[in-house]
């Protein structure tokens, strides 16, 4: 169904840090998002391409954008 898959990943508890910041969602409010979702460990192992989201977000676009060159050459 699509040529390439890439995952934007982050350690869970960075994950669950800016869940409750963004959405204002309780520590348990923001367990049962994350545990909702597919295991983010198997997200990465199907990716074809993994972006790492623990820096900046100034680094997170560099590392798009640089990936977004190479896909369209």
């Amino acid at each position: 169904m699509c040529d390439l898959v890439m995952v934007v990943y982050v350690n869970e508890e960075t994950q669950r840090q800016r869940l409750m910041a963004r959405n204002q969602l309780s520590l348990e409010a923001a367990n049962q998002r994350i545990a909702s979702q597919m295991p983010l460990k198997d997200k990465v192992n199907q990716a074809d391409i993994v972006i790492d989201n623990s820096g900046s977000i100034q680094k997170t676009l560099d590392r798009v954008n640089e990936i977004i060159d190479k896909v369209l050459i």
